[in-house]
């Protein structure tokens, strides 16, 4: 009996051992590095996506603070960062999907300030769905649209494509999280690789 009672001070003491080192490391960061995590998107607006690898989480809502500004995220019902639309439209509506990552999203931009809403609040015929996701490669845009954007109603499709969203397609694993790769064989057939599914789809 006395050996499991020492055997449980022990482990109680690694714990406590263990938070104090994680607090203290805290108020260091805190203290000294207080804008360490300005690039990461506030907690919570994340949920993991078999699909997708992750998306944004439907209704949620965050302050993002930084030492350069101080910007609300409000996700909509549809899981993006955007008004709430109707899918239903008449034929006086031009309807745009924009596809992209954390800078067609509008990373620390106010909702009503990014290119796509300008644009938009321009011309009054004009719907601009922006469906942006931060982190997101160009893979993860196009199978975003597979999974979801053809059943808009779209006029038109834009995916944002830069050397980051091009670079995102060659890892399965960014951001401490899994995603979504297009891997190719020896024979040329193209696969998606997925970390929780994979089928094959052939090149055309």
């Amino acid at each position: 009996m006395k050996t499991i009672k020492r055997y449980l001070l022990i482990f109680g003491l690694i714990i406590a051992g263990i938070c104090f080192a994680i607090l203290l490391a805290e108020v260091f960061v805190r203290t000294f590095y207080p804008h360490a995590r300005d690039h990461v998107v506030p907690g919570g607006m994340f949920e993991i996506d078999d699909y997708l690898g992750w998306k944004l989480k439907a209704g949620k809502s965050a302050i993002h603070h930084s030492r350069y500004f101080d910007v609300e995220y409000t996700i909509n019902s549809k899981g993006f960062r955007d008004k709430p639309y109707n899918v239903l439209k008449n034929d006086k509506i031009y309807r745009i999907l924009l596809y992209g990552d954390s800078q067609v999203f509008g990373w620390g931009v106010p909702e009503d300030e990014r290119f796509s809403n300008v644009i938009e609040d321009q011309k009054k015929y004009l719907e601009i769905w922006n469906l942006a996701v931060p982190g997101y490669g160009l893979d993860q845009q196009i199978l975003s649209y597979e999974k979801g954007g053809k059943l808009l109603n779209a006029d038109e499709v834009v995916f944002f494509v830069s050397e980051v969203t091009l670079k995102r397609t060659h890892h399965d694993y960014i951001y401490k999280k899994y995603k979504p790769i297009f891997v190719t064989d020896e024979s040329g057939v193209l696969y998606l690789k997925n970390f929780s599914i994979s089928w094959r789809l052939m090149l055309t």
